[in-house]
């Protein structure tokens, strides 16, 4: 067995859940309002959700596909990449899938999220600008270096 990649899998498993309950305790979620079904939001957005963590993987491994090989000469620019397309293809599939339906549609997914994940919206904005922007000044660096 390597432990030299089982040691961090094992951590980042670990330590996830600490994460997001200490993101939440930082950020929590707007109180519950008057009328609001969590049972409503979650079947109306559930799916959409699920899909979402799909296309957040999908983003982990598209540098993978693309460069291949390569990873290693392109160096530490590539980490950002990795985390910066995990959030990107994940926001806009949410964007995809409710903007069509109205801005009211896009807000209802995201009172579901932070619902579902007990972090509100001001923390999901603090932690998804910055890595979107890491990655895509990651990407503009990949790609100038070409």
């Amino acid at each position: 067995m390597d432990w030299a990649q089982t040691l961090p899998i094992a951590g980042a498993t670990a330590l996830t859940p600490v994460v997001v309950y200490l993101w939440g305790k930082a950020f929590p979620p707007d109180p519950f309002r008057l009328g609001e079904r969590p049972e409503y939001l979650k079947a109306r957005n559930g799916w959409i959700d699920a899909v979402a963590t799909c296309f957040m993987f999908a983003g982990l491994v598209t540098p993978m596909v693309l460069f291949g090989r390569h990873l290693n000469s392109i160096g530490a620019p590539v980490i950002g990449l990795f985390f910066g397309l995990m959030v990107i293809f994940h926001f806009l599939w949410i964007c995809v899938a409710t903007l069509p339906f109205g801005i009211d549609r896009f807000r209802e997914f995201w009172r579901f999220y932070e619902l579902r994940w007990g972090i509100g919206t001001r923390g999901i904005q603090f932690v998804y600008i910055p890595i979107a922007m890491l990655g895509i000044i990651s990407a503009a660096y990949i790609w100038a270096n070409r």
